[in-house]
């Protein structure tokens, strides 16, 4: 577990949502969210940087608030939307703790995951999670089968072009932020920053630890991750950057 030794300013733990028109569920969510923190070893040693990604139904009147409630919470704007990652991105650049992950807005993952990855942290670079339910009726809802091809197609890219097998880290992971920011917060015009930090980890010669991470259903909105679109756009995308690892090598 994360020692506890942080002050108001500088918390150990920071805890990124991207959030995309979750008007309905971000205010709850993110209550419980801290509540969850608030009655781990973590309490006062986190904060939340909640991002808003362009959303269109009003979420960030209730977004820009939640400041003036939770003192943890750190809000911020995307003036268009660009997608989870790029939202996770801009997260990054506020991040002041000395390990960053992320939870979803919809509550699909609930922060008792990120304790879990948290009490790995110690003697870990990257906290890496495998997906998965022990709900057959949440699996079929969130996981249906032409999500499980996407899924299925995204971690053939990554084998095939990367040369690296994610199939047990496609869950939320935490990283030691001293060891990843360089590459984090490197300007980008893709959305493949999940893939990247998640093939540096397990191919840099960094110290992985590896766990489990249960979801849930989300309470409000829809899976805005993975789709055929993002797909077809991730192949050319990981070329590049197989061009840019390789270059970084020589």
């Amino acid at each position: 577990m994360l020692e506890n030794t942080c002050t108001n300013s500088s918390p150990k733990l920071s805890i990124i949502v991207p959030s995309f028109n979750e008007a309905e569920s971000v205010a709850s969510v993110i209550a419980d969210m801290i509540s969850t923190l608030d009655a781990s070893e973590l309490k006062g040693n986190f904060e939340i940087i909640l991002v808003d990604d362009g959303s269109s139904d009003g979420s960030w009147t209730i977004i820009e608030e939640l400041p003036k409630i939770h003192s943890v919470v750190r809000s911020l704007r995307n003036a268009t939307n660009g997608g989870m990652w790029r939202a996770i991105q801009t997260g990054m650049h506020a991040a002041k703790g000395d390990f960053v992950t992320y939870l979803p807005a919809d509550g699909e993952i609930t922060a008792t995951e990120t304790i879990k990855l948290a009490s790995l942290a110690s003697d870990a670079d990257i906290v890496v999670s495998k997906r998965v339910s022990s709900d057959a009726v949440i699996k079929q809802q969130v996981r249906p089968w032409y999500r499980e091809v996407l899924s299925w197609g995204q971690r053939t890219l990554t084998r095939i072009v990367l040369g690296c097998d994610i199939s047990n880290a496609e869950g939320i992971f935490l990283l030691r932020w001293s060891v990843f920011k360089e590459f984090a917060l490197a300007p980008r015009h893709d959305n493949i920053l999940f893939l990247e930090l998640l093939v540096r980890g397990l191919t840099g010669g960094y110290r992985v630890a590896e766990t489990e991470m249960f979801y849930t259903l989300r309470r409000g909105g829809r899976s805005k991750t993975v789709n055929l679109a993002y797909i077809i756009g991730t192949l050319a995308d990981l070329i590049k950057l197989r061009l840019r690892m390789s270059k970084r090598l020589r």
